[in-house]
């Protein structure tokens, strides 16, 4: 129900955005890849999570992460751009960033997901915004041939499968 959804968070004032003097969260969302904040995510949607920040003193490391939860408070990952080497264990220069992650579609299962924002400056926590975000995952009947139903689990990938015939009468 879009009622329980809050899928960007803003603040409007940076003196009263999370962080301290050099580091601070502007704004945090979760959309459709090549949508916005308020369009629907079904089951097969790629979605992003995105951060901006500024930072105001160069030769700052800035280490942003979010926490994945489904509705039943499950812990599905948790994430940030370690292992990517364009930023992994750089310093920003001073301004505004933007940081995001892609969230493949044919991942998440249905139902409601919660986001906590955990942010690093210099590899110490700076601030954690728990419940930051939350978003439903709309299902769909679409690529099932007609079965619908709810599938068990916390993420309902959809993994290549194929079959062969060994042998036949």
């Amino acid at each position: 129900e879009a009622s329980s959804s809050q899928t960007e968070l803003a603040w409007n004032d940076p003196t009263s955005a999370p962080g301290d003097e050099e580091a601070r969260l502007l704004r945090v969302d979760v959309r459709p890849a090549g949508g916005s904040s308020s369009d629907p995510i079904t089951i097969h949607t790629p979605c992003v999570i995105e951060f901006e920040y500024w930072n105001s003193r160069p030769d700052v490391y800035l280490h942003p992460t979010f926490y994945l939860y489904n509705e039943q408070g499950i812990l599905i990952c948790s994430t940030g751009p370690t292992y990517f080497p364009n930023w992994r264990e750089k310093t920003f220069p001073t301004g505004l960033i933007r940081s995001w992650c892609n969230i493949p579609g044919d991942l998440l299962n249905n139902g409601l997901h919660r986001v906590s924002v955990h942010f690093a400056k210099n590899d110490q926590t700076l601030f954690r915004k728990e419940d930051a975000l939350s978003f439903e995952v709309h299902d769909t009947a679409s690529k099932r041939d007609g079965w619908y139903g709810e599938w068990k689990g916390a993420i309902r990938p959809m993994f290549d499968w194929d079959s062969e015939i060994v042998s036949s009468d």
